[in-house]
């Protein structure tokens, strides 16, 4: 989904995406389906790259790490990114409301997706694709929806928090919400779109990132 992003970004930006165990060319690893696990690997493998300025981007369950991330580094007495991005996400402190999805049969966890509007239909279809990746997605929700917020002063880290307007789980108010979570400058932005409005309004959010990295 990121790979092609870097060409949209200001020339003084360089992207560097995140790929866990469980994904694409790491398919047949173990994915991590507890949070604090997944950010005790990845803290020290992201330090070579934290000697310049950076930022944090997360969208859905990334911005989730994106935000513990911060709180990791924080604990640690380490460098915090120039600003943290979340995308797609209720703040952290909102309850989820919503069913349980990891522990779904598969007929029904697929159905799931389906509606999700996450998944395309040609990989929903194959069913040897879906058997590769089912365990990862499942660990994705499992997560998630494992996931418990606990209280904690504020970060001082500026974030700007991203919604799409049509997306039926997270409001402009879980938007608004993430504001709780700094003592820096907050800012959200509603796009047009519904929860993976990232794919569908690429060149709106990619136009609005580099307004803001300029900016920092």
């Amino acid at each position: 989904m990121y790979r092609n992003w870097q060409t949209a970004l200001p020339a003084n930006v360089e992207m560097i995406c995140v790929q866990p165990p469980g994904r694409e060319t790491r398919i047949f690893e173990q994915p991590y389906t507890c949070i604090h696990s997944l950010i005790e690997v990845m803290a020290p493998v992201l330090a070579e790259y934290t000697d310049k300025r950076f930022a944090f981007f997360g969208h859905s369950m990334g911005a989730l790490i994106g935000f513990e991330l911060c709180r990791h580094l924080r604990k640690q007495s380490r460098m915090g990114p120039a600003c943290l991005i979340v995308s797609g996400c209720a703040a952290p402190h909102v309850p989820n409301e919503n069913p349980l999805m990891h522990n779904l049969p598969d007929g029904e966890f697929m159905q799931k997706l389906r509606e999700y509007n996450g998944t395309t239909t040609a990989v929903l279809d194959n069913s040897e694709l879906m058997e590769l990746c089912l365990p990862g997605l499942r660990a994705d929700f499992e997560l998630c929806e494992s996931y418990t917020y606990r209280d904690d002063v504020a970060l001082d880290v500026p974030i700007m928090a991203i919604g799409g307007l049509k997306d039926p789980d997270v409001s402009v108010q879980d938007i608004n919400d993430w504001r709780e979570h700094t003592t820096g400058r907050f800012r959200a932005a509603m796009l047009p779109g519904d929860h993976f409005f990232i794919d569908s309004a690429r060149p709106v959010i990619l136009q609005l990132l580099s307004q803001h990295l300029a900016g920092l």
